[in-house]
């Protein structure tokens, strides 16, 4: 599969060489931000012909300029926009019900982390602001919507790069909330969201297995994107500095990589939804650069292509195998510490702990 997709590829290339997984289907895109990732990912889904797009974001008005794209390109797609702000868990259940109120099935979730390394702050809900904003409020989400979820549909979240040797956390903390404001980092705040994904993601990937929802997390590579407004490359630098002279490794590192404008990150993002099966086991990833994993794992391919897209089909029918897995690279990424059985219980602990902190809005 190595050969069909370069670092150069883009979003709209990939969906147009698997558009069953996209055509007609309704895609629901949570985090949402103006000129950002999940935008390009959208465009290159509504490219794909999608049969609706559902955003979800804090502010309409700030998202008009690419729902007003997207509808003079893609007419034919439906555009729904809901107001979701991921600091109110209150905001992400209207969200839902009203998801829930369109009565239509949705095919696939693609949750965006909304902030990077900010600075300290709690959220309306008294929770620290990146633990509940990158990760809890799609817990949330998705757990709501759960019984809408069509048969083979996914979920993916984004994450960020992340060490192979990484730790699993033990959730002490789970959402740092009793760290002073001296003592707590930014970029520990984000990598603390970012492990609450993958391992969030590695559970629900069991939960959903009976109606063969699959889940996935990823990382889109080093994709300038909104959400980078609150660090520089120096700080980060620094951080990950002080994390190896400390000797922790329970923190995900931030890789240097080649810079990936929007429309290649969004290859990746779009993304698994269709293609994790694509995303082949390979024993040194950071050698390749990261390529688009947005494939359909069960297309059907006309006999036009032959026996080529034969072999497509034949290396992708398994991708549900892959459910849970880390993306990076466009490929399967062993997390050695993170994997279940290892992780199993940190995974079971975090979403023990997400249900008590968001237990009110999914039993109302």
């Amino acid at each position: 599969m190595s050969d069909l997709f370069k670092s150069d590829s883009v979003g709209t290339g990939v969906v147009e060489m698997f558009p069953a997984r996209v055509k007609h289907k309704t895609f629901l895109l949570a985090g949402l931000v103006r000129g950002d990732l999940a935008a390009t990912t959208a465009d290159a889904l509504a490219h794909g012909g999608a049969g609706a797009i559902i955003f979800t974001g804090y502010s309409q008005p700030e998202l008009q300029p690419v729902i007003d794209h997207i509808n003079r390109k893609h007419p034919k797609v439906k555009i729904i926009f809901i107001t979701a702000d991921t600091g109110s868990l209150a905001s992400i259940q209207e969200a839902a019900a009203i998801v829930k109120k369109l009565t239509v099935p949705i095919d696939g979730i693609i949750g965006f982390p909304t902030v990077m390394a900010a600075p300290w702050e709690t959220t309306a809900d008294g929770i620290e602001s990146q633990f509940q904003r990158n990760y809890l409020c799609h817990f949330l989400l998705v757990n709501l919507l759960l019984p809408t979820m069509s048969p083979e549909s996914r979920v993916v979240l984004i994450t960020t790069s992340i060490r192979r040797e990484a730790l699993a956390p033990n959730w002490e903390d789970v959402d740092k909330t009793s760290e002073s404001e001296e003592a707590y980092h930014p970029l520990d705040g984000y990598a603390q969201s970012m492990f609450a994904n993958i391992l969030f993601v590695k559970l629900l990937a069991r939960v959903g297995a009976d109606r063969s929802i699959a889940a996935f997390s990823a990382n889109p590579g080093n994709t300038k994107t909104n959400v980078q407004t609150h660090v520089s490359p120096e700080e980060v630098s620094s951080w990950l500095q002080r994390k190896k002279e400390g000797m922790f490794e329970t923190l995900p590192s931030i890789y240097p990589r080649d810079y990936k404008p929007g429309s290649d990150g969004a290859s990746h993002s779009k993304l698994a939804r269709i293609c994790p099966s694509s995303c082949s086991k390979h024993p040194n990833p950071w050698r390749r650069a990261v390529r688009p994993f947005f494939v359909d794992c069960w297309t059907r391919y006309s006999k036009v292509r032959g026996l080529r897209d034969q072999h497509i089909h034949k290396t992708y029918r398994h991708s549900s195998d892959q459910s849970g897995a880390f993306l990076d690279n466009c490929q399967v990424l062993s997390l050695p510490h993170l994997d279940f059985p290892e992780g199993e219980d940190s995974a079971k602990v975090l979403w023990t702990c997400s249900e008590e902190l968001v237990r009110a809005y999914l039993e109302a």
